[in-house]
């Protein structure tokens, strides 16, 4: 156990592991993770409180479903180490008088637990997610933001991390079926602070969308300590969003964050913003952060990094 333990904590093992359901869990199973306190080794609940909870109809079949529930099973596996771990969600359960006692494994109650291995490999949000594929997309970008602070994400990418290859030609299907359910789920679990925008084939409105690109806020958030400038007030138009950021950077006079955002063709993006929608450029000396909102004050802010 403790050579297990010890490869399990290592980098290599946490750049490289795999973890995921050996059978995919149905909407009851999950229903009961929710309503359970995972942090518990024990769970108590009436038979009616299943029966209504879980939409079943009587005291059989709640027996069907533990047993087929008790089945279920975890595996991690890391290849390099010929590691293979088999976690059982439900560990056991009694039925007596009118409860119905269910007990999670170990395991299951340490991935709560800050620093803990099974909470470094995101196994609490494997069992909380509630969209299908979240916890791949969480998994990936967890180790993509332990190498650097903003990643490009091609639409052949995240349909291989999505199971996605041959659903939705469209990218407008794939993102509203699948990949913005997920990002509002991810931001909803808070642990994970991103921003979001698309990688577009020229500036126009009308570009070929080629990917997503996100920047982790928490990587430039202690920089964020020295506001420059900050106005909120609502836009008619994206032009006058443009017009407002030449002023603020010619109001400062860098000729270097000029440039330099021409160069990343921060400003001509503006025109693409959409409601809703966050722009970020972390430049070697500013952050600037545009969170625009149709017919709705948005919101501008200019941060000086300290040298």
């Amino acid at each position: 156990m403790e050579k297990m333990f010890s490869i399990m904590n290592s980098k290599g093992f946490l750049q490289n592991y795999k973890i995921k359901f050996l059978k995919n869990l149905n909407k009851r199973e999950k229903k009961l993770l929710e309503i359970s306190n995972l942090k518990k080794e024990k769970n108590i609940f009436t038979q009616e409180e299943i029966l209504e909870k879980l939409k079943l109809k009587d005291f059989q079949e709640i027996e069907k479903f533990l047993l087929d529930f008790s089945k279920k099973v975890i595996i991690i596996e890391e290849k390099k180490n010929n590691l293979k771990v088999q976690l059982s969600i439900l560990k056991s359960y009694i039925f007596l008088e009118n409860k119905i006692y269910i007990f999670y494994g170990e395991e299951i109650r340490n991935s709560f637990l800050e620093n803990n291995i099974f909470n470094k490999i995101g196994l609490d949000k494997l069992l909380i997610f509630k969209e299908k594929y979240a916890y791949e997309f969480y998994e990936f970008l967890l180790r993509e933001k332990n190498k650097k602070n903003e990643i490009e994400i091609s639409i052949e990418k995240i349909r291989e991390i999505l199971d996605a290859k041959n659903l939705y030609t469209r990218f407008f299907d794939l993102e509203k079926k699948l990949l913005i359910p997920i990002v509002k789920e991810l931001k909803t679990m808070g642990e994970l602070k991103f921003s979001y925008e698309k990688i577009k084939c020229g500036n126009h409105r009308g570009g070929k969308i080629l990917g997503i690109k996100l920047n982790f806020l928490e990587f430039f958030q202690e920089n964020k300590k020295n506001i420059n400038f900050k106005i909120e007030r609502e836009f008619k138009s994206l032009y006058e969003v443009h017009g407002v950021v030449s002023n603020i950077i010619n109001k400062y006079n860098e000729k270097y964050l000029y440039n330099h955002l021409l160069q990343l063709k921060f400003l001509l993006k503006i025109y693409t913003l959409k409601d809703g929608e966050k722009m970020v450029l972390n430049d070697k000396k500013y952050i600037i952060e545009i969170n625009y909102k149709k017919n709705k004050p948005s919101k501008i802010e200019v941060f000086l990094k300290e040298k």
